[in-house]
Parts: structure tokens; C-alpha cells; sequence
């Protein structure tokens, strides 16, 4: 046999199935799980390990092979003299493309340095080979279908840049002339405020992991004045990416939509009903109060204010029979056209922007509407020692 080729073929071996049988397998079915341990060559391992390739390709569930093809690989795998050869190199890298969902992380860049080992040396060899052709035949040149992905980016982006393509052309805009995958390139980009959008329009349907997502977010709601909720991706936002976010951006200060979508964020994963499991419910709206309560861009989110402590509220007295004074007293001096304040209303809405009648929030059912609420107000007066400067100007109940 001409050069180092290793064993010969699976053809040439199989020509007389019985007779190879009983050579490489030692008078031992294939499959019995009997395999013998004494030595073997190079050529008989091979004939083997296709063999019982062969059996675990038709009988994938039978363990004697399974066990019997991992021996096989164990042998060929320790002998380094076989793993010279070229058919068993090449059937190992082989396998390990095959199993590499399940290797584990050393195990898988072990296989990488092999193929780049592998590939290399190919990619060597044949440029050795042209040198010496280029010797006889003169100077040969890179083919220019050789292009990496970075270079051919780059090439796009510095056309469309100096042209100013995507200005005159909506086929040259960010959103239609790249894919999600180049997200890294145009995030390292100095985009300008239309490219911004576009950029925010490629990138809609992703995970909010792209890099400096949270400034570009930020420069197309202050910059492009693009409202909060424009995108899905902004609702894809995590609760700590929304509170770096609400922390940065003055102008999301009484926001009632983003502010909505943290509180909505605020529920986390949970398998509760929280319009049906009081206990949980609570929790929340125990949270959710604090919340207000506390955070200072919130205070002009009137709407918001109002519904959280109306269900708090309400949830209290119902799980309760309590009223919280400090509650009823911040929720009072919500602007709400409630018919019993309409002589404090006027200076309610000095302060403060004035909360529709049918307010509600889709995303988060167990915060229900207000509605009429003089009654729960006439009860909670009637219980709580409550002496405000809100509360002697109210008009009768209606």
C-alpha cells in the first residue's frame, strides 16, 4: 500500500463477512459484550471499531454494543501509535464531533485545538504545494473570495457611512441591511439618532443582552423622544436593567408606563394566582406600597399611586378588618374626581397631575380598577382619628 494510509478500507475488509468475524473478533459475537483484552493491531481495532459503529447505527438502544464500542474508543483513544494513523485520527475526530453536546467544557476544547491542529496542518501542507507550483509557474495571489466576517462589516458600514447611503435609501438602513448576529459590530458603532432607531428596530425581537443596550435605550427615549413601550424590547428589560434605567433617566421621573412595567416586573416568576391567593396577594401589594411610598420618581405617577394604594388598601380591610391612616391619607391627596372633593381638588392638582376615573394596568390583573370609592372612604373615616389639613374642606359623599 502506497504511503502511511493506515488500515485498509471498510470494503476491501468486508469482502468475506465470516471470515473477518472470526479474525477480529476472536470467535466472539459482535454485541455479546465479551470483547477479549489481548492485543490486537492497528488493523484489526479498525475493522472493529467500524464494525460495532455499524451495530450501535442499527442497534442504538443494546448496551453490550454501546459498552463494547466505548472499549474500542478507550483502547484506540490511549494508544498513540494507532492515533497516528490516519483513518483512526480522523474516525476519532469523528465521534468527537458526534458526542460534543455532551462533553464536558475541557473535554470540548481539547476537541477544538485538535481540528484547528488538524485543519492547520492541511491548510499548510497545501500552501507548501503552491509554493512550489508558484515556483514553475509564477506568482499566484489570495483568492478574493477569502473575506472574514469582520472585515466584510466593516466594509459595509464604512460604504454606507461615506455615502451616506442609508440618508437617501431605506434598503441601506441598519434594520435591512444586517442581521441580529452583527449586533456586537454596530453596538462599538457612534450611531447617530435615526441610526438609533433603526438599530432598536433590528434588534426588537432579541434578549436584552446586547451590548450597551441600556444606552441606547436611554438615547432613543431622551434624543428621539420615543415613548417607553414603543418596542417589545423594552418590556423584555430585566427588573435590574429597569432600575439602573429609572435611575439614569430623568425623564422617565412619573412615567406612568414604565413605571407600570416595573411594578409588573416586580411579581417575579411564581406559580401564584395572586387574584385568587390572598396570602400572596398581600405580599405584593405590601411590596408594591413600599414601593411608592418610597420612590421618589414615582410621586407624579398619580394613576399608578392611587390604584396600588386603593388595593392595598382594600386588601387590608378585607384579609384584616384594619385601616392604614397613613395610606388613606397619601391616597386622599391624589387628584381623582371623586364627587365628595370638590372643593380640595383644585388645590390637589397644584401639586400634582390628575388620575383618570377607569385607570387599570393589563399586565397586572390583581391590581382591580378603583372605581367608586366613598364607601370604603366612609368607613375608614369612621374608624381612623384622622385630623388633615384635606379633609374639612370635603363636600358631602355623593
Amino acid at each position: 500500500m502506497a504511503g502511511n494510509l493506515g488500515p485498509p478500507t471498510i470494503k476491501e475488509f468486508f469482502a468475506d463477512i465470516d471470515k473477518l468475524e472470526k479474525l477480529v473478533l476472536d470467535d466472539q459475537t459482535v454485541g455479546t459484550g465479551k470483547m477479549t483484552t489481548k492485543s490486537k493491531s492497528a488493523q484489526q481495532s479498525f475493522v472493529e471499531f467500524v464494525r460495532l459503529q455499524q451495530h450501535i447505527k442499527n442497534e442504538p438502544n443494546t448496551k453490550a454494543v454501546a459498552q463494547s464500542y466505548k472499549m474500542i474508543c478507550d483502547v484506540v483513544g490511549n494508544n498513540t501509535t494507532w492515533r497516528t494513523v490516519p483513518r483512526f485520527r480522523d474516525l476519532l475526530l469523528r465521534k468527537g464531533m458526534l458526542d460534543y453536546s455532551t462533553l464536558t467544557t475541557p473535554m470540548k476544547q481539547k476537541l477544538i485545538d485538535r481540528l484547528k491542529e488538524r485543519f492547520a496542518r492541511r491548510k499548510r501542507g497545501k500552501n507548501e504545494g503552491d509554493d512550489e507550483a508558484g515556483e514553475a509557474t509564477g506568482p499566484q495571489f489570495s483568492s478574493t473570495l477569502v473575506v472574514t466576517t469582520a472585515r466584510l462589516l466593516k466594509k459595509t458600514w464604512e460604504t454606507n457611512q461615506i455615502s451616506k447611503l442609508d440618508q437617501s435609501d431605506e434598503m441601506y438602513k441598519i434594520e435591512n441591511q444586517y442581521t441580529p448576529a452583527a449586533q456586537e459590530f454596530l453596538a462599538n458603532q457612534n450611531l447617530s439618532q435615526k441610526q438609533i432607531t433603526s438599530f432598536m428596530n433590528l434588534m426588537d425581537n432579541e434578549a436584552p443582552e446586547i451590548p450597551y443596550l441600556l444606552t441606547f435605550v436611554r438615547r432613543d427615549l431622551v434624543n428621539n423622544k420615543t415613548p417607553f413601550g414603543t418596542y417589545k424590547m423594552h418590556k423584555r428589560l430585566t427588573l435590574k436593567q429597569m432600575e439602573l434605567l429609572g435611575k439614569k433617566t430623568k425623564e422617565l421621573d412619573g412615567n406612568e408606563r414604565f413605571w407600570e412595567t416595573y411594578c409588573w416586573k416586580m411579581q417575579q416568576v411564581h406559580a401564584y394566582d395572586l387574584t385568587k391567593d390572598l396570602n400572596q396577594r398581600g405580599l405584593y401589594l405590601n411590596k408594591l406600597k413600599k414601593f411608592v411610598g418610597e420612590r421618589e420618581q414615582v410621586q407624579k405617577c398619580s394613576a399608578l399611586r392611587a390604584l396600588i394604594l386603593y388595593n392595598y388598601m382594600t386588601h387590608l380591610e378585607l384579609t384584616t378588618g384594619k385601616y392604614d391612616k397613613a395610606a388613606l391619607i397619601a391616597y386622599l391627596s391624589i387628584p381623582r374626581d371623586r364627587g365628595y372633593n370638590y372643593s380640595v381638588l383644585p388645590k390637589l392638582l397644584q401639586k400634582l397631575p390628575k388620575c383618570p376615573t377607569n385607570y387599570s394596568i393589563k399586565d397586572i390583573a390583581c391590581l382591580k380598577p378603583i372605581g367608586d370609592d366613598s364607601s370604603y372612604v366612609i368607613r375608614a373615616l369612621s374608624v381612623l382619628p384622622i385630623r388633615h389639613r384635606i379633609l374639612p374642606e370635603m363636600g358631602p359623599p355623593c
